[in-house]
């Protein structure tokens, strides 16, 4: 199962030409609704030139915005522009779609759980 998630995001990143650690970002800020640049360093545990650079290049493509820190007006906040959250409902698609293909091979006691953590997870 594991194997057929990771070969979906294979091709998903082949598709979008992005890295993992681009694709982590855009689901971070996704996530977190408001990132700034230290944030996603620190949570893809990348140095913070590297993690900025890695921004750059997702604002240059329209996946991620950069806006003003209104509580901090030399800080930028990221936030997903209309294309990355786009981005993001497509992959999460196929993703769903890839562990419910997985799990039809499973036995149903086994899916049953995995299906229930996954939910879990998710709310």
């Amino acid at each position: 199962m594991f194997t057929r998630i990771i070969l979906a995001l294979s091709n998903t990143l082949q598709d979008e030409d992005l890295s993992v650690a681009q694709v982590a970002t855009l689901y971070l800020v996704d996530e977190r609704v408001r990132l700034r640049v230290g944030e996603v360093a620190t949570e893809i545990g990348r140095p913070l030139p590297q993690a900025s650079r890695l921004v750059d290049d997702l604002v240059r493509r329209g996946l991620l915005k950069r806006e003003e820190d209104e509580a901090d007006r030399r800080a930028r906040i990221l936030s997903l522009s209309a294309k990355g959250r786009a981005f993001i409902a497509r992959a999460g698609e196929g993703r769903v779609k890839t562990i419910l293909g997985a799990g039809a091979s499973l036995p149903k006691e086994a899916a049953t759980k995995i299906f229930e953590a996954f939910i879990g997870r998710s709310r």
